[in-house]
C-alpha cells in the first residue's frame, strides 16, 4: 500500500502529484461515491480497480463470492452487493 502517511481521501492528491494517472484501492465503501468521483476528477485520475466487499472482516471473512447465502443483493445492503452483517462464531 502506498501513501499510508495520508488519510485515504488525501491519497488522490498525493498520487497525482507523483505523476500517477490511475489509482486502485481496497475497500472504498465507507466513503461517498460522489466524493470519490470528485477526488478522481479533481486530480485527473482514473480508477482502475477496487475490491468487492470483503464481508465481515472482523469475523475472518475475506470475500463473499463463494458464500452462496450472501450472493444475492439486498435492499438493505450499503454496497448493493449483499448483506455485510454476520455473526462471528
Amino acid at each position: 500500500m502506498m501513501y499510508n502517511e495520508h488519510d485515504f481521501l488525501d491519497r488522490f492528491a498525493a498520487a497525482s502529484a507523483d505523476g500517477f494517472q490511475a489509482v486502485e484501492y481496497l475497500f472504498p465503501y465507507a466513503y461517498d461515491a460522489a466524493e470519490l468521483r470528485h477526488r478522481l476528477d479533481d486530480h485527473h485520475l482514473e480508477q482502475v480497480l477496487f475490491n468487492a466487499p470483503a464481508g465481515a472482516w472482523e469475523c475472518g471473512e475475506r470475500g463473499m463470492a463463494a458464500l452462496r447465502s450472501r450472493a444475492c443483493p439486498t435492499a438493505t445492503s450499503p454496497t448493493g452487493v449483499g448483506s455485510t452483517s454476520a455473526t462471528c462464531s
